[in-house]
């Protein structure tokens, strides 16, 4: 692996950090009311791409002449779902359509609460939802905060992939056929881990770092799924790839960058980076956290217990487990 991530240690003490990820403005006004605005809201059109402002009163999102939001899809039906925001959230409801609405993966029962970042995808149609805004900001900078400046704090899903075996595999290939196996490999992680809802951070040379909005049962059923995807790809001629995979979670910090991309900030992120650096240590394809487990993953899953390893920067050992690819028989499972 080229190297981790920077760790910016940023005190966030005495900020206050409105749920959308907004500083809140501790300055009353109205006979000491705190007046909130309502935080706008936005579809984020993936192909071809488009920003689609919601209505606080709500916005039917279908491909008629009649919807508010009005998507050219042949497979969305024609008023398809309705987004809107009500008891201090927006929330979406699916209308009867004819193919289906997701959130992240899940279809949309009844009123489904909607959060920054939630992945969409009505028909064959895939949006982010994004908010975090105050009126008038513009979609570019919807829910982003400056870096270092006013940083969202967020409970997230973390993966770390790496190549291994990478600095040999370097002196084994031809530079052109590394680079189109290296390329590859990116590529495909990129599909994995996009079809499997998760925002891919970065690539740091072989290796990828991703992570999904939210620490939930389905964030981290999916990003098990999404390892298993991973292991699986295959390589491309002349070349053999194989990867080690870490998964944790934790609260992070959102930040904007000074090129204006985004990236996770904190101890969390370099735990992550630490314990797929373990993979080649235990010999196991899936290292995980036994704080990712605490709360459950899918029900087909099962995990051997590794033991407490001390990783740099952590001053106590942390538990490792290890996902179970094919259950040996005869050992414990987690």
């Amino acid at each position: 692996m080229a190297g981790f991530p920077c760790d910016f240690s940023t005190s966030l003490a005495g900020m206050k950090i409105h749920p959308a990820g907004r500083q809140i403005n501790d300055d009353k006004s109205d006979g000491g009311i705190k007046s909130t605005a309502v935080m706008a809201a936005f579809l984020i059109q993936r192909h071809p791409p488009a920003h689609h402002p919601l209505q606080e009163n709500g916005s039917v999102v279908g491909r008629g002449t009649a919807a508010t939001v009005r998507i050219e899809e042949p497979s969305i039906s024609r008023e398809h779902a309705r987004i809107l925001y009500q008891s201090g959230k927006w929330r979406i409801m699916d209308l009867g359509s004819a193919n289906g609405t997701l959130l992240n993966n899940m279809p949309v029962k009844g009123m489904e609460v909607l959060h920054d970042g939630d992945v969409l995808r009505l028909g064959n149609a895939t949006f982010e939802f994004s908010s975090g805004a105050q009126h008038g900001d513009s979609p570019d900078t919807l829910g982003c905060p400056t870096f270092l400046n006013a940083p969202e704090l967020r409970q997230v899903v973390m993966l770390v992939a790496d190549l291994k075996g990478f600095t040999p595999l370097s002196t084994q290939l031809a530079p052109v056929v590394l680079a189109t196996a290296v390329r590859y490999w990116c590529r495909e992680c990129q599909r994995i881990l996009e079809s499997h809802s998760a925002k891919l951070d970065k690539f740091i040379g072989d290796c990828a770092f991703a992570w999904w909005n939210w620490n939930t049962v389905t964030t981290r059923s999916q990003a098990v799924m999404a390892a298993r995807a991973l292991l699986a790809i295959a390589p491309p001629p002349e070349s053999v790839l194989d990867c080690g995979v870490a998964l944790h979670c934790g609260e992070v910090a959102l930040c904007r960058m000074p090129d204006a991309s985004f990236t996770l900030l904190g101890a969390e992120v370099n735990t992550t980076f630490r314990i797929e650096a373990l993979t080649r240590q235990l010999k196991h394809r899936v290292l995980v956290s036994r704080a990712f487990v605490k709360d459950g993953t899918d029900s087909n899953s099962s995990y051997s217990d590794c033991g407490q390893h001390f990783l740099k920067g952590l001053s106590l050992p942390l538990d490792i487990l290890a996902l179970n690819l094919t259950p040996p028989e005869g050992e414990p499972e987690v």
